[in-house]
């Protein structure tokens, strides 16, 4: 993480990994796996996501898949403002 980017808020570190402008961006397990930041203010964060046939096991959406899009809100949601 740059001096710049360590000097932004949480969430402002947060909007950057979603915002392509940001020049130091590091896409994450979101960019990955197709997450969107739906909703993002202190307190409340919404992802969106849309499974692809990859992430389907057995004709249904992979645990996996669903654990790492609630962790990856869980986690965001405990970034400080």
């Amino acid at each position: 993480m740059s001096v710049a980017a360590s000097a932004r808020s949480g969430l402002e570190q947060l909007r950057a990994v979603f915002d392509a402008t940001y020049p130091d961006r590091e896409p994450g397990i979101g960019a990955t796996m197709g997450f969107s930041m739906v909703e993002l203010e202190e307190g409340r964060v919404v992802f969106g996501a849309i499974p692809t046939s990859g992430s389907q096991s057995h004709r249904t959406v992979h645990g996996g898949y669903a654990a790492t899009l609630l962790d990856s809100a869980v986690a965001a949601r405990s970034i400080p403002g």
